[in-house]
């Protein structure tokens, strides 16, 4: 069940939001989402929630270099998205990155 990268190149973390969970896997690869086993707008038909995701990608310049998997539950998608993005820019990029610090709460 190996798949090839090397431990120190894979990140995980769970992101908590209202009473959505998801836990997220990050890979550099080409920018593939796999949510539940389904892609990023077949899981989230919602174009504004797609855009809220993808945020902390967008202002790191990284959109399309990460291979995404994730598993959410609990709560409703709104929830389940903001558990996602949450986690999604826990990366230590998007840490340091100006918007990061300008951006520090969820409600941001």
């Amino acid at each position: 069940m190996s798949s090839g990268v090397t431990p120190e190149l894979r990140w995980h973390a769970v992101g908590r939001r209202k009473v959505g969970v998801a836990r997220v896997y990050l890979t550099p690869g080409s920018g593939k989402w796999n949510i539940n086993g389904r892609t990023l707008g077949d899981y989230f038909p919602r174009p504004s929630l797609v855009s809220h995701i993808q945020q902390p990608f967008t202002a790191t310049d990284t959109l399309g270099a990460f291979d995404v998997r994730a598993l959410c539950r609990g709560g409703g998608v709104t929830g389940q998205a903001g558990a996602l993005r949450l986690r999604s820019r826990g990366r230590s990029a998007w840490r340091t990155s100006s918007t990061a610090r300008s951006c520090g709460s969820r409600d941001c």
